[in-house]
């Protein structure tokens, strides 16, 4: 693969963290266009950064606040795990499974309506009903990064066992998620928990982009744990450009998998090296396959690159777990770019992303 130099917007995409900045920063590009910045780790888990190119340092950061502001909004929505006062959000519906409907802000219904239509219609790789079976694995994720011994001394075992995760499967039919379009009601079973982590991210970016143009914002990104999304073209140059992290790279990210030259539109990469702990000379990340409820994919990165972050984030997951062949025709449906890396190093595509790479 050819080195490229990195210039200007080149970002590792990544779901890992880093120390919350909070802050607005700027550099100038030239004398007419500056690039201005934002950085924060509240929402969603992650570092985010939003970037816009303007020649007006008040508008911009005016701008970058009220950008920020509309995502933490969707973050409040989307966080399963917070109350917030005179919100009804995703955990106030996991609060109330088997109790009753619960009236939700319309970005909220829409992802989850969206979700449950793409289940039927694209893939069932993407299930919103497994918060059970995602805390399980949690929990074993958390006591495996003190040392296997520290697994086996809570659970008996290092790994969930099959019988333990059957246990939980009358809880994770999505066919008992009650939605009302009119009233825009959210109803579960008694047990149940939804999760939306494979598609809330994406979303997010994708509606925050779409703020930022009503904003009347020309240029800029948003980047978020695996999530780029492009506003605009490059003031100064054909292009942004993306960088893939090499999954291998276990030291400085200093090298990449492929990088991107795009314009608006989105990326978004998963992969099994952020959230992971290794037993017995496996890895078990956190990609869980809603059929076996085992992490899942022959892969350790795949990436989504089309205009709606939304789609790209809930296509990143889906093909993740898929096969190849499905992997090529869900992306010829759908109109979408795919770019993966198998289990064996094996750097592959579905358009000519990579042209001139290899």
């Amino acid at each position: 693969m050819k080195r490229l130099f990195i210039i200007f917007c080149l970002l590792i995409l990544t779901a890992c963290g880093a120390k919350n900045t909070d802050k607005i920063a700027k550099n100038e590009i030239d004398s007419n266009v500056e690039k201005y910045e934002i950085q924060f780790f509240e929402a969603f888990d992650t570092v985010t950064t939003f970037q816009i190119y303007d020649t007006d340092e008040d508008r911009a950061n005016e701008n970058l606040e009220k950008m920020r502001n509309e995502y933490f909004k969707l973050h409040r929505y989307f966080d399963r795990y917070n109350n917030y006062d005179g919100l009804n959000n995703l955990k106030t519906i996991n609060d109330k499974a088997g109790i009753e409907p619960v009236k939700v802000p319309d970005e909220l219904f829409e992802v989850i309506a969206l979700t449950l239509e793409r289940e039927k219609t694209i893939s069932n790789k993407v299930n919103i009903a497994m918060g059970p079976v995602i805390d399980l694995w949690a929990k074993y994720r958390e006591a495996n990064l003190e040392g296997a011994e520290e697994a086996i001394k809570q659970f008996g075992h290092a790994v969930p066992e099959k019988d333990e995760l059957e246990a939980l499967r009358p809880l994770v039919n999505t066919s008992k998620i009650q939605l009302d379009n009119q009233g825009k009601t959210v109803y579960i079973e008694k047990g149940m928990i939804l999760d939306l982590g494979a598609v809330a991210k994406g979303y997010a970016a994708e509606k925050v982009g779409q703020y930022a143009k009503e904003l009347g914002v020309k240029s800029g990104l948003i980047s978020a744990g695996g999530n780029v999304k492009l506003i605009g073209k490059h003031p100064l140059k054909d292009s942004f450009s993306i960088a893939i992290q090499n999954p291998y790279d276990k030291e400085d990210n200093s090298s990449f998998l492929a990088v991107l030259n795009l314009n608006d539109t989105s990326v978004v990469t998963s992969g099994d090296y952020q959230r992971y702990f290794d037993y017995n000379s496996k890895r078990y990340h956190h990609i869980i396959d809603p059929e076996t409820f085992y992490p899942g994919g022959d892969y350790n990165s795949l990436s989504i690159v089309t205009e709606d972050s939304g789609l790209s984030d809930y296509l990143s997951t889906t093909l993740f777990l898929s096969s190849e062949d499905e992997i090529r025709r869900i992306s010829k449906e759908q109109g979408v770019e795919v770019i993966w890396n198998t289990l064996s190093g094996e750097l592959k595509e579905t358009g000519n992303l990579l042209e001139g790479e290899k």
